[in-house]
């Protein structure tokens, strides 16, 4: 059995709040996983995920950050 673990880290600096997205896409570029959460100035998020049965392939993993319309 083939397994994929991932824990991420964010953490944030520049004031107000922005939404943190991570996305899981498999090689047939098909998404597995996806986790959203709202992180504030000076704080962390982190994202646990379990994949089993892994494929073979290029796996992406995209992480985007929403800061709303806030300008630095």
């Amino acid at each position: 059995m083939n397994q994929l673990l991932l824990t991420l880290e964010v953490w944030m600096a520049g004031g107000g709040q922005d939404t943190v997205s991570w996305h899981l896409n498999d090689p047939n570029e098909e998404e597995q996983g996806t986790h959203s959460e709202i992180i504030g100035d000076g704080q962390d998020a982190s994202w646990n995920y379990d994949q089993y049965n892994v494929m073979e392939g290029i796996w992406i993993l995209s992480v985007v950050i929403d800061q709303g319309d806030r300008q630095y």
